[in-house]
C-alpha cells in the first residue's frame, strides 16, 4: 500500500512550471494576460516625486498613491530633498514652514490636484489646488 503525502509534503511536490500557449508566450494557470495585452499607462507625472501627508483614511490614501504612480510619478514617505509636490488635506502648518526652509521649491497641493490631473490626463495648475501660506501680521 502507498502511503499518503503528508501536507508539508504537498506543497513542495506542487508545480510550480508555467504553461506556454501554442504561440510559444507563456500564460499563467490562472489565465492571466500578457503585459502586451495591457494599455500604456499615462506618464504626466514622469520625474515628478511626491509626499502625501497629512490624515488621510487608508483607502484614500492609497488611492492617491496609486494614482500618483500610476502616471508615471514616484511617492516618497518624508517631505525631504527630492519631493517636488506635497499633497495634503491639512492646512498650512509648522511642519510646512520648516519643509520649505529645507526645500524652497516645494508645493504644497490639496488631494483634488491628483484626481484632477487624472481627469485631463495632464499636470493640472497646481496653483488652482495650492495649499497657501497664512501670512500673520
Amino acid at each position: 500500500m502507498e502511503e499518503e503525502e503528508d501536507d508539508s509534503d504537498a506543497a513542495y511536490n506542487a508545480e510550480t512550471d508555467v504553461d506556454e500557449d501554442d504561440d510559444g508566450k507563456s500564460a499563467s494557470r490562472n489565465g492571466a494576460a500578457d503585459l502586451d495585452d495591457f494599455p500604456p499607462l499615462p506618464e504626466f507625472f514622469s520625474g515628478v516625486v511626491f509626499a502625501v501627508i497629512g490624515d488621510f483614511s487608508t483607502g484614500e490614501r492609497k488611492a492617491l498613491k496609486q494614482l500618483i504612480v500610476g502616471a508615471g510619478g514616484n511617492v516618497s514617505a518624508y517631505m525631504g530633498d527630492g519631493v517636488d509636490v506635497v499633497v495634503t488635506n491639512s492646512k498650512w502648518n509648522e511642519d510646512f514652514d520648516g519643509a520649505i526652509e529645507d526645500n524652497g521649491r516645494l508645493k504644497f497641493v490639496k488631494p483634488g490636484y491628483v484626481h484632477s490631473s487624472w481627469k485631463s490626463q495632464s499636470r493640472a495648475k497646481w496653483a488652482d489646488f495650492a495649499v497657501r501660506r497664512k501670512h500673520v501680521k
